[in-house]
């Protein structure tokens, strides 16, 4: 009987249930045909989406445009920035992998000008506009100091502009010149690069930076700039004075192995196969470097062929007459007398006089 019963109960449930469903169709089924009949509810429809339409494209258009304030900032400098634009009210957003800061574009050049003033943003450092603040008065340590620091600041801007560097810092020691050869210093840098996220710097962009730190830098050679990397790796070539070849050197005796190596296939090819031939070259190359200092005579126009190193001359006189004597001076260097004719000479006068050159070249 219980069976029965709920048997009964469950067959009415269900069969209230088709009855709702069939009353909610036929409803929305009578809704519909009184909208077919009424010709003015196709024109209200078509009104309210143009309306919908407009206001989302007005919507559109009074949105500002959003420029780029900063790109690539710091946790510390986009905090204190996005503090500062809260209290003046200026909305902003962040681009897609957050790495800009948007604001509109009618006040970017304003809100540049009110942040530089705060001194934001911070990280990027100071440059020269460090020496249109010195004070009147100023010592001569802070003043290279000063120099120093804006030296520093202007290198590391230089360099963040690379690619694929994020941020730099750049340190450098100065020359300590001396009156004495020994006790003098050289300059020297050291450059720390914070690089991109999956960005590498190849050994003629580390050499480009070296080369670009010392000729800024006033007596600091190239190989006294170190350069790493924010793993702590040294990007620059060590200079420890042992036999270990450069990025470049190996790089040119691979090209030279490369090219043995295609120019053997490419004679062997012919006679064994293409599919039979593989050569392997193994170069070693000499990269010492040695100088010399050599004195070179180039010789003379023909017939003195012969190179003239030195010359010596000997001169010999003798005769009767007196020579020079006396105390030198204005008065006593006056040109000697008329000489007496051979015809009208005294006799007894002078015995003559012979002259003899002696000329040695080596």
């Amino acid at each position: 009987m219980s069976t029965a019963a709920s048997s009964s109960t469950e067959a009415n449930q269900g069969t209230s249930g088709q009855r709702q469903g069939n009353a909610a169709t036929g409803n929305a089924q009578s809704f519909v045909d009184r909208l077919r009949s009424n010709p003015r509810v196709p024109l209200i429809i078509a009104a309210a989406a143009c309306v919908a339409i407009i206001a989302a494209l007005l919507m559109w258009a009074s949105s500002p445009d959003y420029r780029v304030l900063y790109s690539t900032l710091t946790q510390e400098d986009g905090g204190k920035i996005v503090a500062e634009l809260d209290s003046m009210g200026v909305p902003y957003e962040f681009s897609e992998n957050g790495q800009a800061l948007l604001v509109p574009a009618d006040r970017v050049n304003k809100l540049r000008m009110q942040l530089a003033e705060q001194g934001l943003p911070e990280a990027s450092g100071v440059g020269y506009e460090l020496m249109d603040e010195q004070s009147f008065g100023i010592s001569q340590f802070t003043e290279h100091v000063n120099y120093q620091r804006a030296l520093e600041g202007e290198l590391s801007r230089t360099i963040e502009d690379l690619g694929p560097v994020s941020k730099a810092r750049v340190h450098l020691a100065m020359a300590k010149p001396s009156v004495f050869v020994r006790e003098s210093e050289p300059a020297s840098a050291s450059v720390m690069l914070d690089l991109q996220r999956g960005r590498v710097l190849g050994e003629g962009q580390v050499q480009a930076i070296m080369h670009m730190v010392s000729s800024s830098v006033s007596e600091l050679a190239t190989g006294d700039v170190a350069v790493v990397d924010q793993a702590g790796r040294l990007l620059s070539p060590a200079s420890d004075g042992n036999d270990a070849l450069s990025g470049t050197q190996l790089d040119y005796v691979s090209r030279v192995e490369r090219n043995y190596a295609e120019r053997i296939e490419s004679i062997l090819a012919p006679i064994l196969g293409a599919r039979n031939v593989k050569a392997e070259v193994s170069a070693q190359l000499d990269f010492s470097k040695r100088e010399g200092t050599s004195e070179t005579y180039s010789p003379n126009q023909p017939p003195n062929e012969a190179a003239v190193r030195s010359e010596q001359s000997s001169i010999t006189y003798s005769g009767d007459s007196d020579l020079a004597m006396g105390i030198p001076g204005a008065l006593s260097n006056q040109p000697p007398g008329t000489a007496a004719s051979p015809i009208n000479a005294p006799p007894g006068g002078r015995r003559g006089r012979w002259r003899r050159r002696r000329r040695t070249r080596r």
